[in-house]
C-alpha cells in the first residue's frame, strides 16, 4: 500500500518513511507514536497537521486531498 500511494501521490506530497525500532526512534517520541502504521502529515516547519492510525488507504488519501488542496 505505501509504494502505491506515494507513487500515485508524489505529486501533491512528500513521503518519507522511517522504521520506528531503527532511524525513527526519535520522530516517534516526537510525535507520540505508539503503533504502526502512523501516518503523519506535517507543515514545512514540522508541525503535525494530520494523523492516520492503522492502513487507512481512504484516511490517507482523504488527508493528502484536504492538505494538498
Amino acid at each position: 500500500m505505501w509504494e502505491q500511494l506515494s507513487s500515485e501521490l508524489r505529486s501533491k506530497a512528500d513521503f518519507k518513511s522511517e522504521n520506528g525500532e531503527t532511524d525513527g526512534r526519535a520522530d516517534m517520541a516526537k510525535f507520540g507514536v505508539s503503533g504502526y502504521p502512523t501516518f503523519i502529515f506535517t507543515d514545512n516547519s514540522g508541525k503535525e497537521l494530520r494523523r492516520v492510525v492503522g492502513p487507512d488507504e481512504n484516511g490517507i488519501r482523504s488527508a493528502v486531498k484536504d492538505l494538498a488542496g
